[in-house]
């Protein structure tokens, strides 16, 4: 038996995916990553496994829609006397638990966020009305929880979950709803090994995730190992070959003096921080209720360049929230001005059910919510441009992805986080390999991606 696996949405459900693989190939069922529409040759599959995103509008569309593109294959293969099983598992699920399977009848099994161990239930066909979603979420951790790679051999990179839910609040976030209101912590010896397992299956990026990674270990440990000491003995495992460690999803709290440290003394966590801010004035992050909305940002980034010279730093804003007036929106452009990121992603807020900023007035329109984003990102790309120019004539390590024509490759230095990062066009005159990582002579720049030529192997 032969499942696809389609994954939608944040790095965690690529993680997540990983481990229903693992479960599956445990009842005999191998598993293949799929598209979210179905393409020629998946009528030979016996089913698909969809982990949906429920965050937010856009994203809910995305998932629905992909069930129905995949339901209208099952009802092909039906009529053909062909049997194929359709299952919904993840965010939107979890969400929608008591409406979806009334709506979409055609979908044949029903999990919730973290759901990998009732796989067997599953395929037994007994959650077609969502009966084996839990009412009150919380990301359950599975001792000694396996993963199978579905991208083995195309990707050299890896999320690295070492927690998941929400111990924050934040008035605009449907993830607490959905993943439950604490931050459960893996234990820190499982992480060890499945970043072990994962280097020795050719991974050479670990990028660590968590819905706040700063948050990691307080639940497990206290104040006695946290992110920092996680870190460090990731940093030590003793695997040979070159490969790094990225750090994402950091709330500015948990930038500490010894977590810079950790940094700044191992060669093997690259310079790169994923600090997502959301906004900067302090009425909208008071009304955003952010956990760091006292923080002093500018004097904040001020230590982490002193401490990481070579540093990227990206962020993310929310444009249109509920009560942003135009001074407001000029604050946070202003911001942007003084504090220059080298990486930053935006969206446009997203009324969500059950969250208090729904009742927040007034609303802002949205033509104005998108001029504001427009604007916003074009202040952006000229410090993004400024950014990549201070690398000409610098050697830096790439990591090589995938060649894109005759004597040119497609790689990533450490400010390129994949997936919503720029990349390293990379011109060789000796064939590169996928996977390796080679020392890239910067000759040039855009707004977004560097250019460079092999100096070393």
């Amino acid at each position: 038996m032969k499942f696809g696996i389609l994954t939608l949405g944040c790095d965690k459900n690529t993680a997540d995916s990983e481990y229903y693989a693992a479960e599956l190939a445990k009842q005999g069922v191998q598993t293949v990553a799929v598209e979210a529409e179905p393409v020629a040759g998946d009528e030979m599959l016996n089913g698909v496994i969809i982990n949906t995103c429920g965050f937010i509008e856009s994203s809910k569309s995305q998932s629905v829609a992909a069930i129905l593109d995949w339901a209208r294959l099952k009802k092909t293969l039906i009529r053909k006397h062909r049997s194929f099983r359709l299952y919904v598992v993840g965010c939107l699920s979890q969400r929608y638990a008591t409406e979806l399977p009334k709506e979409l009848p055609e979908v044949d099994g029903w999990l919730g966020v973290g759901d990998w161990r009732k796989i067997p239930q599953l395929l037994a066909n007994e959650s077609r009305h969502a009966e084996l979603i839990d009412a009150h979420p919380q990301m359950a951790v599975c001792e000694g929880q396996n993963r199978i790679r579905l991208d083995e051999g195309k990707k050299f990179y890896a999320f690295l979950k070492i927690g998941d839910g929400c111990p924050h609040n934040c008035a605009f976030c449907a993830i607490p709803q959905i993943k439950g209101r604490t931050q459960i912590s893996v234990p820190h010896e499982q992480i060890l090994r499945e970043a072990t397992d994962l280097l020795a299956s050719g991974i050479k990026e670990l990028c660590v995730v968590a819905q706040d990674t700063a948050a990691y270990g307080r639940d497990l440990y206290g104040r006695n190992y946290g992110l920092p000491d996680l870190l460090a003995d990731l940093a030590a495992l003793p695997v040979a070959g070159e490969w790094w460690i990225r750090l994402l999803y950091v709330y500015p709290a948990g930038i500490t003096p010894k977590l810079l440290d950790v940094m700044a003394s191992s060669p093997r966590i690259v310079p790169y921080i994923d600090m997502p801010l959301q906004h900067t004035h302090p009425e909208i992050l008071a009304a955003m209720r952010r956990p760091d909305a006292t923080i002093d940002i500018e004097a904040k980034i001020k230590k982490i360049r002193h401490a990481l010279p070579d540093v990227t730093l990206r962020t993310t804003f929310i444009l249109g929230f509920p009560g942003e007036t135009a001074e407001q929106y000029r604050h946070l452009e202003n911001a942007l001005s003084a504090l220059r990121f080298d990486r930053m992603g935006s969206f446009l807020y997203s009324a969500e059910e059950n969250t208090d900023a729904l009742f927040i007035k007034p609303r802002v329109a949205a033509r104005i919510a998108q001029s504001r984003q427009n604007r916003l990102m074009a202040v952006q790309e000229k410090f993004s441009a400024e950014s990549g120019l201070r690398w000409k004539t610098r050697t830096i390590p790439v990591l090589i992805e995938e060649q894109i024509e005759k004597n040119r490759w497609i790689g990533r230095g450490w400010r390129d986080a994949p997936e919503v990062d720029g990349v390293v066009i990379v011109e060789a005159f000796e064939p590169l390999k996928a996977g390796e990582f080679v020392q890239v002579l910067i000759t040039g720049s855009d707004v977004h991606d560097l250019y460079g030529e092999v100096v070393l192997k």
